[in-house]
């Protein structure tokens, strides 16, 4: 696990004395409307650039016209939710029949209302910088207005969004080992819309997606790997109740590339024996087979993102089985700020985030008889979690906001002054 941001360029000093920054932030969902931490994240960034001085305005999407409007969010920056027509909203794309997801695709990537929307707001609040989040759903040819602009910006990598269309690089219960044509097409018609932008850099919280992505991003752009500056109301601290089976706890969407299957399914033949229970906080396409097919677990549904560190207090290990190359997921960062051991997958970025034996145990993902083991041996020496919640307490240290936003700042002034580094590359 990196104890601190790191990037592919050196990270600068901070400079106390340059200016404040004019930050226009784009992210196709926002709080209350979340489906994942790549939305949560662009909160707390928001949220943290504000406190910090800087003016923030962030453009995101909504599901009925109705509801758009500009809000004053009370940490001190602008919401201007605006409705970026499709065929359906962002929140049904796994509801919807193969042949209207591809139209819904292709207009994702050739959406004219959203350039039109991402100039007015442009027009309207002058950025020195964009900041783009996940934009799917929003449309992805909005990056072409940016580079049209003139725009300095940076593109947060949450997922594999510009190499997959699923975004998960996940296709029929396993990870994909090669892009498929239509991803492969897709990432074409993505890849064009950055490179429109002159002055562009990315910015991934794990080096695991960062070397994922590194063939695939403009030659040009700087890339660095930077944790996320998250920002959580006074977690409550984990606690261990002796008396009581231990706590299992899965937090996050119900759905197959998350592991939640195979989870419960490897669960299944220790739920007779007692010892421990477990919940599932969240919703998603699998939450009601789920439920029908595993009685004895509890199931919360959605919930908002405030309850979850209510759950994790009166839980003693976050499960987390994950089958597809996972980033850098928001409840990682919150367990370990609140104490929580974890017991994760050996895939992607959670290795950078949990250290097996210190604040948790990695498994190979899809590992039946090796989670069974882990399982048996947790219930059997539940005092080992006394000690992983020990190491999570020491880990919590490296993750703090004010150094991480202030490595993202530092980034964005790299960016907003690339120009001549850009244009002496071309010359050369």
């Amino acid at each position: 696990m990196m104890s601190a941001p790191s990037s592919i360029h050196p990270v600068q000093a901070a400079d106390d004395s340059e200016r404040p920054l004019r930050i226009l932030i784009i992210s196709s969902l926002f709080p209350p409307f979340v489906m994942g931490g790549a939305e949560m994240a662009a909160h707390s960034l928001a949220i943290w650039l504000a406190r910090n001085g800087h003016t923030v305005h962030v453009l995101t999407g909504v599901a009925r016209r109705e509801d758009a409007g500009i809000d004053a969010d009370s940490a001190g920056f602008t919401i201007e939710r605006r409705f970026f027509p499709n065929i359906y909203p962002l929140y049904q794309a796994n509801e919807k029949r193969p042949i209207r997801k591809l139209v819904w695709h292709a207009r994702d990537h050739l959406n004219p209302d959203s350039e039109s929307i991402v100039r007015a707001a442009i027009e309207s609040f002058r950025p020195d910088i964009v900041n783009t989040h996940d934009i799917q759903g929003i449309g992805y040819n909005l990056l072409r207005e940016i580079g049209r602009q003139g725009l300095p910006c940076v593109q947060t990598l949450h997922d594999f969004g510009f190499i997959c269309i699923n975004m998960n690089m996940f296709r029929q219960g396993k990870p994909c080992r090669r892009r498929h044509f239509s991803c492969a097409v897709s990432g074409m018609v993505k890849r064009s819309y950055l490179s429109s932008i002159e002055r562009l850099a990315f910015w991934a919280p794990s080096q695991s997606l960062l070397d994922r992505y590194r063939p695939h991003l403009p030659p040009l752009a700087e890339a660095a790997c930077i944790q996320l500056p998250l920002l959580f109301s006074s977690p409550p601290r984990v606690r261990r109740d002796a008396s009581l089976p231990v706590r299992l706890l899965y937090v996050g969407q119900v759905t197959a590339p998350k592991g939640v299957e195979f989870l419960l399914d490897m669960l299944q033949p220790l739920a007779t024996t007692g010892g421990f229970e477990i919940t599932i906080v969240g919703g998603g396409s699998l939450l009601d087979h789920l439920r029908r097919r595993h009685p004895w677990a509890r199931f919360t549904g959605r919930v908002p993102p405030d309850e979850v560190a209510g759950f994790m207090a009166a839980s003693d290990v976050l499960m987390m089985p994950s089958l597809w190359a996972e980033n850098a997921p928001v409840v990682t960062y919150q367990a370990i700020l609140q104490g929580l051991p974890m017991v994760a997958s050996r895939i992607g970025g959670l290795p950078e985030l949990v250290r097996d034996g210190v604040n948790g145990i990695l498994l190979p993902p899809g590992g039946l008889a090796q989670w069974q083991a882990c399982v048996r041996d947790l219930l059997a020496q539940p005092g080992k979690l006394d000690r992983l919640r020990g190491g999570a307490r020491q880990c919590a240290s490296s993750y703090d906001p004010n150094v991480l936003g202030g490595a993202v700042v530092r980034l964005f002034r790299r960016t907003i002054g690339a120009v001549a580094t850009h244009e002496e590359a071309l010359a050369v």
